[in-house]
């Protein structure tokens, strides 16, 4: 009886140390909300004229009719867990939006990119009826968790954001880290619209380092991240518009103390890899323009 006994309080008592595991380690980051999304948007628009348009003839006012077809793709993560996600359509493959990412009740990862790549065809005269063609794409990556922090913890956070664009494309990329009263604690921004990014025939920006350690207090965070692209139509040209951009973080929370390590697992940078191609194929454009500027 006594050896039943002794064993079931044994028994429980391992339960017990198993349930506590978690706490005894310290589940530092407890999640409440968390968004994660890719998703592209092309907006296919045709004029179509049977008389030359209004800086030709100037009584062409107005094209006869114009056709607008809309196509999109995206994906929304649906819980916490590892998601790797990719918007493209099979007929733009120029055009995509991705996402790597993880959250953890110690740490959080993620990797994201897109590309909005715009073709635009002039019009096609003398022949009748003349078609004016406007295709703007649009790419976008975002990345979202708010999370409670329940004690005093230690902080890293790493990572990087890049963009590039050809012509008048417009692109985007961020991190940010706010807290309580949506104070932003860190934070790392670039913009093809920033001053000294010229556009024509288009600029690269970045990667541009975020590197922080310090100390969040007991309170609700919210760690941000993403990048947008937009490729804009225009008309009486034939030619390709980029815009492009990138995210890459690593977040990771800590006890209080000397002692601050916690691995996190590498990325599969499967998406990066594909943005290091359309940052190529940018710089590529940039050296064909600049050699046409001086020739």
């Amino acid at each position: 009886m006594l050896l039943h006994r002794a064993g079931t309080a044994l028994l429980a008592l391992l339960a017990g140390l198993a349930l506590s595991a978690p706490a005894a380690h310290g589940q530092l980051l407890v999640l409440q909300s968390q968004t994660r999304t890719v998703g592209i948007q092309i907006d296919h628009h045709e004029q179509h004229w049977t008389c030359f348009p209004y800086n030709i003839d100037p009584e062409c006012l107005q094209p006869d009719f114009i056709i607008t077809t809309n196509y999109s793709d995206d994906d929304v993560a649906p819980d916490a867990g590892p998601w790797v996600a990719t918007a493209s359509l099979a007929q733009f493959p120029d055009t995509f939006a991705s996402q790597d990412s993880e959250i953890t009740g110690r740490w959080i990862r993620a990797s994201g990119s897109q590309r909005a790549t715009s073709y635009y065809d002039g019009w096609e005269w003398p022949e009748s009826p003349i078609i004016d063609i406007e295709e703007p794409h649009a790419s976008a990556s975002n990345f979202s968790a708010t999370f409670d922090v329940a004690t005093e913890s230690r902080y890293r956070l790493r990572g990087d954001v890049s963009t590039a664009n050809v012509f008048w494309g417009v692109s985007t990329a961020f991190i940010r880290l706010t807290g309580p009263g949506a104070q932003v604690v860190a934070e790392v921004q670039v913009s093809n619209t920033d001053d000294g990014c010229e556009p024509l025939p288009g600029c690269m920006i970045g990667p541009e380092p975020i590197s922080v350690l310090g100390v969040l207090q007991p309170g609700t965070y919210t760690l941000e991240a993403g990048s947008t692209g937009d490729a804009e139509g225009y008309a009486k040209f034939s030619f390709s518009d980029v815009a492009a951009g990138d995210f890459d973080l690593d977040f990771v929370l800590g006890p209080m103390g000397p002692d601050f390590s916690a691995p996190i697992p590498a990325l599969s940078n499967g998406g990066l890899a594909v943005l290091g191609v359309s940052l190529v194929c940018a710089a590529r454009w940039l050296a064909r323009r600049q050699r046409m500027a001086n020739a």
